[in-house]
């Protein structure tokens, strides 16, 4: 055999192999899920638990698809370590689809939607602004001022375990506090309650940090 055609061969072996993968990557490849913050985190209240104010977390997440093939998200959790060293879990209870600022006195109750599990085509993904709320009953009006840690959570595809998928943190302080405080429940004759609804915006630690390197 000539070297004109070894070399004939060699291009030819590297073209199919290179249309194996590229169509394993568009086709075949399973479904594989990455999921990450945006790097805030609102303050704000369970509405279901009226009178109460069950501390809530409202967290915008992105899941991205890395897979060509489709997926499911099954739900999705995060593990809060209070500044006391404790432990808790919050689950998913709502997603919040409305992003409205309110300025105004009388402030609407938030516009909110079950959460239920979604499914993400190949190659894309999908944003979801999810109200987190303690899987038990705590003892905590609101969160206490301090440090707390976020580690998420979810459970995806054909899968019967949890996966974490990384963590971040945030801090409570006095101002924040006297924000959420400002949550009212009012009683309506129907025994139902309207709620005059808040959020305190957080900036996460890492991107505190990241805005920090280009002041």
């Amino acid at each position: 055999m000539s070297v004109s055609e070894v070399f004939a061969v060699v291009l030819s072996s590297v073209a199919i192999l290179l249309s194996v993968i590229t169509y394993w990557n568009n086709t075949l490849k399973p479904f594989n899920l990455a999921l990450f913050d945006v790097g805030r985190v609102e303050l704000t209240v369970n509405p279901y638990k009226a009178p109460n104010r069950e501390p809530a977390l409202l967290v915008e997440l992105i899941f991205l698809n890395k897979g060509a093939k489709s997926g499911v998200v099954q739900d999705a959790a995060l593990k809060l370590k209070f500044p006391n060293g404790e432990d808790i879990l919050f689950r998913s209870i709502v997603i919040s689809t409305d992003r409205t600022l309110q300025f105004s006195k009388d402030l609407a109750p938030p516009k909110l939607e079950s959460f239920i599990g979604f499914n993400i085509p190949g190659r894309s993904s999908v944003h979801k602004h999810i109200m987190f709320v303690p899987d038990k009953p705590i003892q905590y009006e609101l969160l206490p001022q301090g440090r707390f840690i976020v580690e998420i959570f979810a459970i995806s595809g054909g899968d019967q375990e949890w996966k974490s998928y990384g963590s971040f943190a945030f801090s409570v302080d006095k101002n924040d506090l006297e924000v959420l405080e400002k949550i009212v429940f009012t009683q309506q004759p129907d025994g139902r309650y309207f709620l005059k609804w808040y959020t305190q915006s957080k900036v996460t630690e890492a991107r505190e940090t990241s805005i920090k390197s280009i002041k």
